[in-house]
């Protein structure tokens, strides 16, 4: 009898005590970092730990072209002049399930769905370009720059509708909030079209985050690039165009306190400045956790420098791929992840604040841009296909697969047309295969010459040839001259069957379109 009160009195203790393990388990989740590739339109996802890539999103599954037709009428022009840009900026919901991102000369912003890469919802800006991006601390409000309406956009994230806007310098770029969300920042490069001295605003504007009302601002002399604030927020590091460092600007002052010249090397050494790639001499800046840092990324030298902030001086110099342009400090607080978005690289480069050297470079899309890492939960990572089956799942193993490979909008440029030789391309000499793939994939065109007479049993369609084309995310195209291995095809009817197959094996549904060969 004594022996069970005391059983029940220990008992009863014990369940008043709270303990670590009676505490509500919290759900598993990945550390990710998330590199939005521009010339592809897709986003790469990197264990942030294990530093290896776990697949992508396409974030233009509606196709590479403007859905406004306003955009549309202009898009040829910008294409000729500007090239292609996919994915700009990116940002990341807190709850890790959806993906915001800024399409870049598609002109709008749109929000895709990470466990299943379908796109939730989009929204044309009042720009030609759509910028950077920056989201609310609270997920709340998106913020886009306008580059080209000389505004920045905000978004209300659960109606998916603009909801306000204010006024810029010219051509705005970067944004940043300060440390406690009260503020955004942004930053202006002024018009690049204009002549220096002609290119309008080169500020840093300062909004109430919530109310959007213009602050203050701070003037500079050259657009304004990157910048990172302190955790106190009494200090800026600002790169500027056509500077090979930064200058420090005391935020409460509106002083610049110095400038940190840092050295030009490599391919910068022989580069004159109207030669620097959209005037950007750095282009990538963070601060590492502990204070002790400033991670710049050095573009036209190929470098990343790890300025101590005690002294303002390099602490190393850390050669890298081809123009690192993007600076993320890792969640952890041991990385500063760098884009290397020139066409020799197309990589993250990994850097060690502890070692003081690069420590992985990681393959990504053709120019990677902006990057952000975020907690993403396992379960959305496993509806993607990033992730295998959970431990104890009973479900076998696969191999890890990306999002969905699609096979769309295949068409021929002719389907009646003359043989030409390989490389001519008079509208009626030869045709050209258009289709658009959600991921890369190797393309297989299978022809076949379709008998004029069918009986039973007799001449199937013959094989004439096999193309080939590693396709890219986006439209692709491929000429076909009528030749095979040199060989004529006879003037008749064809049949040509598209397949494609993605890197980890996923395949499509194969796609029939028809032509005639005429004499």
């Amino acid at each position: 009898m004594r022996l069970t009160v005391w059983c029940l009195l220990v008992l009863a203790l014990v369940a008043m005590v709270p303990a670590p393990a009676l505490a509500r388990p919290t759900a598993a989740a990945h550390q990710v970092l998330l590199v939005a590739n521009s010339d592809v339109g897709t986003v790469t996802l990197i264990d942030a730990h294990t530093l290896k890539p776990m697949g992508e999103i396409n974030v233009i599954p509606d196709g590479d072209t403007p859905q406004d037709p306003a955009q549309a009428a202009v898009y040829p022009a910008i294409k000729a002049r500007q090239g292609v840009n996919f994915a700009q900026g990116i940002a990341i919901s807190p709850g890790g399930q959806t993906l915001y991102v800024s399409r870049g000369y598609l002109g709008d912003v749109a929000g895709l769905d990470i466990a299943t890469g379908r796109l939730s919802w989009r929204l044309q800006t009042s720009s030609l370009r759509a910028d950077h991006v920056a989201l609310s601390p609270d997920g709340r409000r998106l913020f886009v720059s306008a580059l080209t309406s000389n505004q920045v956009q905000v978004i209300d994230t659960a109606s998916h509708a603009f909801v306000g806007s204010f006024a810029t310098g010219d051509w705005p770029h970067v944004l940043g909030f300060s440390p406690d969300g009260r503020y955004l920042y942004n930053g202006s490069l002024g018009n690049q079209l204009a002549p220096q001295g002609l290119d309008g605003n080169k500020q840093i504007t300062v909004a109430d985050s919530t109310t959007l009302q213009v602050l203050r601002t701070y003037p500079f002399q050259a657009g304004v690039r990157p910048f990172v604030v302190t955790p106190d927020g009494n200090t800026m590091f600002v790169q500027l165009s056509y500077l090979n460092g930064f200058v420090v600007l005391d935020l409460p002052s509106g002083r610049v306190v110095t400038t940190v010249h840092l050295p030009v090397s490599g391919p910068g050494a022989s580069m004159r400045q109207q030669d620097y790639p959209n005037q950007a001499a750095h282009h990538g800046i963070d601060l590492s956790p502990d204070g002790k840092y400033v991670c710049d990324a050095g573009t036209i030298s190929n470098y990343v420098a790890l300025v101590s902030r005690s002294d303002l001086t390099p602490a190393a110099i850390i050669p890298v791929g081809d123009q690192p342009a993007e600076a993320e400090t890792s969640l952890d607080g041991r990385y500063c992840f760098v884009t290397d978005r020139g066409p020799a690289s197309n990589t993250v480069s990994v850097i060690s604040y502890a070692e003081g050297r690069e420590v992985a470079r990681i393959p990504v899309g053709r120019h990677p841009q902006e990057e952000q890492e975020a907690t993403i939960p396992d379960a959305v990572l496993r509806a993607g296909g990033f992730l295998g089956p959970a431990a104890g799942s009973g479900s076998p193993s696969r191999p890890r697969r990306g999002p969905r490979l699609t096979l769309t909008r295949v068409r021929l440029t002719h389907r009646v047309f003359r043989v030409g030789r390989a490389s001519h391309r008079r509208p009626t000499r030869g045709t050209a295969f258009l289709f658009s793939l959600s991921r890369p994939a190797r393309v297989t065109i299978t022809l076949t010459r379709t008998p004029t007479r069918v009986r039973r049993g007799h001449r199937r369609p013959r094989v004439r040839g096999v193309l080939t084309l590693a396709g890219h995310v986006g439209r692709n195209s491929l000429f076909f001259s009528g030749r095979l291995s040199g060989r004529r095809l006879g003037p008749g009817r064809y049949r040509a069957r598209l397949r494609a197959t993605s890197r980890d094996g996923q395949r499509v549904r194969p796609v029939t379109v028809r032509f005639i060969v005429v004499a």
